[in-house]
Order: C-alpha cells, then sequence, then structure tokens
C-alpha cells in the first residue's frame, strides 16, 4: 500500500479487517479491505481534513475501525474520530475534545466497544445514534492502567503492557 502514493498513504490491519487513507491534491481518500482478499474498497466518505496532519492511528475490530486523525489548525491540536464499518460506511464522525483522547494509541476494540487506557481507569467508548460517547469508565482498573499503556483483548480479559511490564485484567 505505501506504493499508492509514497509517503501519503497509511493502513492499518488485523487479521479480518484494513482500513487506510491517502492524500493527493489537499483530497484524502480512505479505504477498507480485507486483508485476506487484498482488495481496497475505497469509498469511504472521509471528512475534509483541515491543518496539517500531525499524527495518524486506527484501532480495528473486527466489523470496524476506528480511524484517529490528529491536525494542527491554527496552532492549536485537534483531534477527529472517524469510525468506519467494514462495508466501507462512516458510522460517525467527530471532533473529540475529551481527556480519555490521550489513551487512543492504547486502545483496543471489542465489537462495538473500544476501550481506551486512561490515567481513571479503562474508558469504554461506544456509537449512540451516530454519536461517540464515553459510556463508562472501569474506575478499579485506575492503579493498574494509565494513558501511556496499550491494552489488548486476550481469552477473555484485557491484557495491559505497560512501560515496565504487563498484566493481565479479568473484568467482572
Amino acid at each position: 500500500i505505501g506504493g499508492v502514493l509514497a509517503n501519503q498513504t497509511r493502513a492499518w490491519a488485523s487479521d479480518k479487517l484494513g482500513v487506510g487513507f491517502y492524500r493527493a491534491g489537499g483530497y484524502a481518500v480512505g479505504f477498507v479491505f480485507k486483508p485476506d482478499r487484498g482488495q481496497l474498497d475505497d469509498r469511504v466518505a472521509l471528512p475534509k481534513i483541515r491543518g496539517q496532519l500531525v499524527a495518524a492511528h486506527a484501532t480495528l475490530g473486527s466489523d470496524r475501525a476506528w480511524l484517529w486523525l490528529t491536525t494542527s489548525e491554527h496552532g492549536r491540536l485537534v483531534t477527529t474520530c472517524i469510525v468506519i464499518a467494514a462495508d466501507s460506511s462512516v458510522l460517525a464522525t467527530e471532533v473529540i475534545d475529551a481527556p480519555w483522547v490521550t489513551g487512543i494509541t492504547g486502545a483496543c476494540a471489542a465489537g462495538p466497544h473500544l476501550f481506551v487506557p486512561t490515567d481513571q481507569g479503562i474508558a469504554r467508548i461506544e456509537l449512540q445514534q451516530g454519536s461517540i460517547v464515553h459510556t463508562r469508565t472501569f474506575a478499579e482498573t485506575a492503579p493498574f492502567v494509565g494513558s501511556g499503556d496499550r491494552l489488548a483483548l486476550s481469552n477473555g480479559c484485557i491484557d495491559v503492557q505497560r512501560h515496565k511490564d504487563a498484566i493481565r485484567l479479568q473484568l467482572s
């Protein structure tokens, strides 16, 4: 994919879903793909990327991707989340100005939920009527998780990769 447009293409893939975008002439074109098939579906209707793109990240689930674009606009950082279904439809697009956004690079997806590490514990994010909503923080995880950690699902548990070690949390 890197050869589509050198230094202008970003892509992420899991076993079941891939997502990405490329920029050309001021336009951004989003795409999804099934890694086992290799065909790009470039019908993803991305919003216009305003300002200078300074960071891009995606968290992939089995049926959707959470694409995070951080831009610098007039000296201010703005993070936009685009939730993209496997069929290339956009489920939600929102500028996120919430404390939990600092942990997005360590987030993991499980079904319709996104779990984000924060200094207050693991935050659960989901879609409600087309909006990206922080529905719960698991405060009991706060002593074990920080915004700089990485989460991964494993056998009904959440693995937390921390700076110097890793632990497994079982939420009940």
